[in-house]
């Protein structure tokens, strides 16, 4: 796959840093073309990166091999689903994005289309996905975020949120997967992989967290079955530039690109 092109949907904070390691690493794959709102400014930052790719429409994403999503969970269909009907990859981070549009797993196995979700925000997949080979009789994940973080969700739409009003830590949310990711949608999408990796949405329970003292995206994770008991804790950095993502995201899609070409592969 080092010959593989590569569409990147958004060059916003994610996009951005994804596009650079793919200029900077032929061995990613060739960075072809990106959409984006503002096209003159996309140009501009491509030709900054030393990058001849092409600011193009949605739509014309899925002219590249590997479709990389980045974009905020509400396009997420206009990025995914054409690559998926023409049968190529898609890498996206909005994982959320595939349970609110069912018919896009649906769709990749008429295509022929591959989904690969980036993992590297959530150590541990690789047992719960063993571990679903057998029963799961139980899987929670607790995120505890800065109440900024949170604000702008549709769980608030109708109802006056001040973060700043949140003076100790508060629980905002409690219930399954499915609930999470409409209420939540771009601060679930470790909840959702780790949901689909195991017991499933409906029975993978998410409790959301706002405190005002936390200066990193905090994950702890237990699932239990009947061959293992797994407990997980995760610190990660939010992203100086939208808080609602990580640090650590870019660097997970920079890692399933590299997974692509490597001759040993860690993990499935």
């Amino acid at each position: 796959m080092t010959s593989a092109t590569i569409g990147i949907g958004s060059l916003g904070t994610i996009g951005s840093r994804v596009a650079q390691a793919i200029i900077q690493d032929p061995n990613l794959g060739s960075l072809t073309t990106v959409s984006a709102r503002d096209h003159v400014r996309a140009e501009q930052k491509l030709r900054d990166l030393g990058s001849d790719a092409k600011v193009v429409e949605i739509a014309n994403l899925a002219s590249a091999d590997i479709v990389i999503e980045c974009a905020p969970v509400l396009i997420f269909r206009e990025i995914a689903m054409p690559a998926i009907q023409q049968g190529k990859i898609l890498i996206p981070a909005s994982v959320a994005g595939l349970l609110a549009n069912p018919d896009v797993l649906t769709c990749a196995k008429k295509s022929g289309a591959r989904i690969i979700v980036p993992t590297g925000a959530i150590m541990g997949l690789d047992a719960v996905r063993a571990m679903a080979k057998s029963q799961i009789s139980s899987a929670k994940i607790t995120t505890r975020k800065a109440p900024r973080s949170l604000a702008g969700a549709p769980y608030f739409d109708g109802q006056d949120f001040d973060p700043d009003l949140v003076t100790t830590p508060t629980t905002i949310f409690s219930g399954t997967t499915i609930e999470a990711s409409k209420a939540f949608p771009a601060n679930v999408n470790i909840a959702v992989a780790l949901a689909l990796a195991g017991a499933g949405p409906s029975k993978t329970m998410v409790e959301i967290v706002a405190d005002p003292a936390a200066k990193m995206n905090t994950h702890q994770i237990e699932v239990h079955g009947d061959i293992a008991s797994l407990v997980m804790s995760i610190d990660v950095l939010p992203s100086p530039e939208n808080p609602k993502s990580s640090t650590i995201t870019p660097m997970s899609i920079i890692a399933a690109l590299e997974s692509l070409n490597a001759p040993l592969r860690i993990g499935s």
